[in-house]
């Protein structure tokens, strides 16, 4: 894997160590910062209380800013944050502790978690305890001696989303659930005759940090509504729910959990139906021998969600529901007194979804999902999707708008006269844009020239008179770099004095022990420009007995701080929620050989700069001690990394035949540059990140001291398509 070209260095150990002790002394060079330390306790008034001490635990830790992003991680409280001191610039930070675990069901493992805000004083150092509590559910499971007489096994499975434990007859451990709903199945095995029965109970109400017993016993002679039900007997001040199951081997044959089938028209669980398709036989039917009390629907629906039906229970309705169902043509069974036996017709629904999609004009997917739940708290479900498409010529699809150009997508089975009509939201006339078809059925244009940060109204057409759904798409706004000149500094920091956002950071914080600068403000600017532009270099010094090297370096983020007083954390990206088509600006770059060499292989050989750019889905948290949190540059641009959705870059780099040949570059003057971004994702991104740096393998401790380079007037341009070869 590359390493992240973080360009701040964990071999500063000793630098490091003096700049916990020094970095609050030149406030014009470096903002003020406070010493975090940080003790983990927990709740011991639980009843779920694990077996050894929290602190005990392999536990994560996250400290996020006051914007709510994480500026430090820890995978270890004890090894890494115990008895230490973590420097934070100044401002209030919330502090989360958790389980360095899945929150999977699993035996005896309880998931720990606990959070404080705490604010952080120039100077100061603040002592905090996190008490952390158990988040999920403790469940054990106990059979009487009544029970162990009458079965040769008993096997209790307990499941919910976050899996499943199996409790066999000699299973003592206690299990951890996530808090939600729980389905218990208890499987049996008659001693006389070898007979096996299913039992199976729902839990609905699951509180967190509750302790469930679930005991099972036999009915005595005297219980007319043995297996009807099951006794619950919740102590709050405990925090406990013991859950009483009981057997009546007389009705066992009788207590098999309901049955759903779907008629025959199903597929997959699943009906597309077409404008113009004659309607199937499609039906739902469930079978329950101690009949039903309850049978929940959940509707994933546009049509259903605007009627405020998010969930309903169609064997108690109130009257305004009842209505609302009976208008959407929904299936509702008649009054029974057991419901045995229901059928559910979906026949009138799907003729109502079909004369909707006639006016609506678009594919809609409706999904159901039935959760029948018997008089024995048995519960099954099962989901249905009707996927209904109204017939079309041409179908208007989606669009993936950019600043000023977009990609329009449509449907047809036309082959001829394909193409889309679109307008400036308020204007009266529509343009008209002719689109390429592809063998599938699908065609798409280009649509350029549009202005930034406006909606656009388009619709797909198949000829004159055909044209599909009329929808709408926004423009995304030509947003630039702040400070992309390098105008504003305050002393070594490219942020202005007093400013509350800085989007720009170095690795001077950390550096400044050693009397070192990486990267400062310069009055050379290219020719015809005046101000200032910012100038990075690649340094070495020997300070006290060490040896230390470092690479200039500027980047879009924050500056963490210092971890375990020999390496640094960082947050790279700044929000931005556009898609240029390139970044441009100017540079200079005068390079010299390697002989600072921890990456080996490359001593002798040329220094290498690298400017970048890559807009992605969230910031990216390094660790400069966790290689596992650093970027893979060679998976970036194969389109590979998930959280990547553009990148482009430049470096005098030059890998030939495996071969490094590398050019010296001694550059007498600026020249701009330009960088086009590849987009390997049609998703939007929410941050961007633009790094220099004067040594590309400066994370590795490796460069040419004396290594320069200036950049300045950095613009991002939106004129052109991205490039995507």
């Amino acid at each position: 894997m590359c390493g992240m070209k973080y360009y701040i260095y964990s071999c500063l150990c000793l630098l490091f160590i003096l700049g916990c002790v020094s970095c609050n002394e030149d406030k014009s060079s470096i903002a003020p910062t406070g010493t975090l330390c940080l003790s983990v306790d927990r709740n011991d008034a639980l009843s779920t209380k694990a077996l050894k001490e929290v602190t005990d635990e392999v536990l994560n830790v996250y400290i996020a800013n006051s914007d709510g992003d994480t500026i430090k991680t820890y995978n270890d409280y004890l090894k890494e944050v115990r008895n230490e001191k973590i420097l934070l610039p100044i401002g209030t930070y919330k502090i989360t502790v958790c389980s360095n675990q899945s929150e999977e069901a699993g035996w005896e493992k309880p998931f720990y978690v606990g959070e404080k805000s705490v604010e952080i004083k120039s100077g100061e150092i603040t002592t905090t305890t996190v008490t952390c509590t158990i988040a999920n559910t403790k469940v054990s499971v106990f059979y009487t001696d009544d029970v162990k007489n009458v079965f040769v096994d008993y096997i209790t499975t307990v499941s919910n989303s976050c899996g499943s434990l199996t409790y066999v007859r000699d299973e003592y451990r206690s299990g951890f659930f996530i808090p939600e709903k729980l389905v218990a199945d208890l499987k049996l095995v008659r001693k006389k005759d070898g007979q096996e029965f299913y039992l199976r109970r729902v839990f609905p109400d699951i509180e967190p940090r509750f302790h469930y017993t679930l005991s099972f016993r036999m009915a005595s002679s005297s219980e007319d509504e043995a297996g009807g039900d099951f006794n619950l007997t919740v102590d709050k001040d405990a925090e406990r729910v013991d859950c009483e199951i009981v057997i009546d081997e007389s009705t066992l044959e009788h207590q098999d959990v309901p049955e759903i089938k779907l008629s025959e028209s199903f597929e997959d669980n699943k009906i597309i139906l077409k404008e113009g398709q004659s309607v199937p036989a499609a039906s739902l039917s469930i079978k329950s021998l101690v009949g039903l009390q309850s049978l929940v629907v959940e509707a994933n629906s546009e049509l259903f969600q605007s009627e405020g039906l998010l969930s309903f229970d169609l064997l108690h309705l109130d009257d305004v529901t009842n209505m609302t169902l009976s208008g959407l043509k929904f299936p509702v069974p008649a009054n029974q007194e057991n419901y045995n036996d229901l059928n559910l017709d979906f026949n009138e629904l799907l003729s109502f979804l079909l004369e909707k999609i006639k006016v609506e004009l678009d594919t809609k997917i409706h999904t159901f999902t039935f959760y029948a739940m018997d008089k024995l708290h048995q519960e099954v479900s099962q989901t249905v999707t009707f996927d209904v498409s109204p017939k079309l010529p041409a179908k208007t699809v989606k669009a993936n708008a950019f600043a000023k150009y977009a990609y329009l997508y449509g449907e047809s089975s036309e082959s001829t006269g394909l193409g889309f009509k679109y307008k400036l939201e308020g204007e009266s006339e529509y343009k008209t844009i002719e689109a390429n078809p592809e063998s599938d059925g699908t065609f798409s244009a280009l649509i350029t020239n549009l202005q930034p940060g406006k909606t656009y109204v388009y619709y797909a057409i198949a000829g004159e008179d055909l044209k599909g759904a009329e929808k709408t798409f926004n423009t995304e706004k030509d947003e630039n770099l702040p400070n992309a000149s390098f105008e504003e500094w305050n002393g070594n920091n490219p942020w202005a004095s007093g400013s509350i956002t800085d989007f720009w950071d170095t690795g001077n914080g950390a550096a400044s022990a050693a009397s070192l600068v990486l990267t400062q403000s310069s009055d050379y600017v290219p020719d015809n420009m005046t101000g200032k532009s910012a100038y990075l270099k690649s340094q070495y010094k020997k300070y006290i007995g060490q040896d230390i090297f470092a690479a200039g370096n500027l980047f879009s983020g924050v500056f963490g701080g210092i971890v375990d007083l020999k390496g640094a954390d960082m947050n790279f990206g700044q929000p931005f929620t556009s898609r240029p088509s390139k970044l441009t600006g100017y540079y200079k770059y005068i390079s010299v050989p390697i002989d600072w060499d921890k990456k080996g292989g490359l001593n002798g050989k040329n220094d290498r700069f690298h400017i970048y750019v890559m807009l992605v889905y969230s910031k990216h948290y390094l660790n400069t001690l966790k290689q596992e949190t650093f970027f893979d540059y060679d998976k970036i641009k194969r389109g590979e990394d998930p959280g990547v959705i553009g990148f482009g870059e430049l470096t005098n780099e030059k890998i030939e035949n495996g071969e490094d040949v590398t050019p010296a570059v001694n550059m007498a003057a600026y020249e701009k540059f330009e960088i086009p971004i590849v987009y390997y994702k049609e998703d939007k991104p929410s941050y961007i990140i633009v790094t220099c740096t004067s040594s590309k393998y400066g994370d590795y401790y490796t460069g040419g001291i004396g290594s320069q380079m200036w950049v300045d007037a950095f613009e991002l341009i939106y004129d052109d398509a991205p490039n995507n070869e």
